[in-house]
């Protein structure tokens, strides 16, 4: 069964694998231990983690993911989150990333490579 959802805690609760898609293409993907307990993340999946409720500690203000999806008639070059993400460096805006693996974890960013796969 394919489940899409925004509910990170559906996600959780009801499936095994997750594959995360930001404009139109998975960026991540892995078992849901890899996407809710590994210590990295794409940083659009670690915006999605940051605007969640959390009920055991006392926030003000959720962190919501500055700016605004990208036109899909009207794609940049490079990686299509560059331009919402704090880690986006030049190369992010001239290449498109390719897919770093760690066992089933997969994600689609520079920064995964930089971190070395951990």
């Amino acid at each position: 069964m394919v489940l899409i959802t925004h509910d990170l805690g559906v996600v959780a609760e009801f499936c095994e694998n997750v594959a995360v898609v930001y404009s139109g293409e998975v960026i991540e993907q892995g078992s849901v231990e890899d996407i809710f307990t590994r210590a990295k993340n794409h940083p659009y999946t670690e915006g999605l983690f940051n605007s969640i409720p959390n009920l055991t500690t006392d926030m003000e203000r959720l962190i919501p993911i500055p700016g605004f999806m990208v036109d899909p008639s009207n794609l940049p070059a490079g990686c299509k989150f560059a331009d919402r993400c704090r880690y986006c460096r030049d190369i992010c805006r001239q290449q498109e990333p390719p897919v770093f693996a760690k066992g089933s974890h997969r994600i689609k960013c520079f920064q995964f490579q930089t971190k070395g796969g951990e």
